[in-house]
């Protein structure tokens, strides 16, 4: 089996049999593979010697740890699943890289009602997304309409082909519910956001350029997954901020 050990700041990516506590402790002294929060060049470096192109485990677990950790100031309320079998009426199961729950913490006790997430993460290959791996995705918005999905990379930047995949499929997704919000929001990652030291609005105010641009507007969080779906469209599959045209009357996209 594939699992994830968490012992504190560090996450272990496991092909074992499941290890009992004594078992488990032993290899938490003894390895350190990723440290999440560790300077960027050496995590970089060390992802890069142990995995290889098309391994998504150790993308699942940094992707993971964006939204856990790194979206904003205030740590948001996340229950995460990953290697998810899944079947979506008489087709054959498929297997979703990470699912999770993400609710925002807000002033006064008034959290938002959670987001249903589900991803799909490679490694550094040249083309990691394929069409199929979109197809999946789309089979699985279509199952539950109004959820997020994540295509995550440990790459600095998607290739033109994987862009132009993940970003019709972005496009459909932007089509209103009833309620008024996007069907299907398409949150595009690379290694800038799952290598970044510290906040993920920090690490976009000191690249400067378009990322700084679009932080700095007013009220621009990217612990809304909305906004950042909205900014990581724009950035990594050259999209623009426009909405697709309305299907129903409802209220305006967060």
């Amino acid at each position: 089996m594939v699992g994830i050990l968490v012992h504190g700041d560090n996450h272990f990516i496991l092909r074992a049999p499941l290890p009992d506590r004594d078992v488990a402790l032993a290899l938490v002294r003894y390895w350190s593979l990723i440290q999440i929060g560790a300077t960027t060049a050496t995590c970089r470096h060390e992802v890069s010697r142990l995995c290889f192109a098309g391994d998504g485990a150790y993308s699942t677990v940094l992707a993971l740890a964006v939204f856990a950790r790194r979206p904003g100031s205030d740590g948001p309320n996340m229950t995460y699943t990953t290697g998810l079998e899944l079947q979506v009426g008489e087709d054959n199961p498929f297997e979703v890289d990470f699912a999770f729950w993400y609710q925002r913490n807000r002033m006064f006790g008034r959290n938002e009602e959670p987001a249903l997430v589900f991803g799909e993460a490679k490694s550094f290959g040249t083309e990691c997304f394929k069409a199929a791996d979109v197809a999946r995705m789309r089979k699985l918005a279509d199952k539950f309409p109004g959820t997020f999905m994540v295509f995550a990379t440990l790459k600095d930047e998607f290739s033109a082909d994987e862009a132009k995949a993940i970003g019709e499929f972005a496009m459909w997704g932007r089509e209103d519910l009833t309620n008024g919000l996007p069907r299907t929001p398409v949150i595009a990652l690379t290694g800038t956001e799952l290598f970044c030291d510290w906040h993920l609005e920090q690490t976009w105010k000191e690249l400067g350029g378009q990322r700084a641009a679009l932080i700095t507007q007013p009220a621009a969080r990217l612990d809304n997954l909305h906004r950042l779906a909205r900014f990581t469209q724009r950035v990594y599959l050259g999209l623009s901020d426009h909405r697709a045209p309305k299907s129903a009357a409802g209220p305006h996209q967060p």
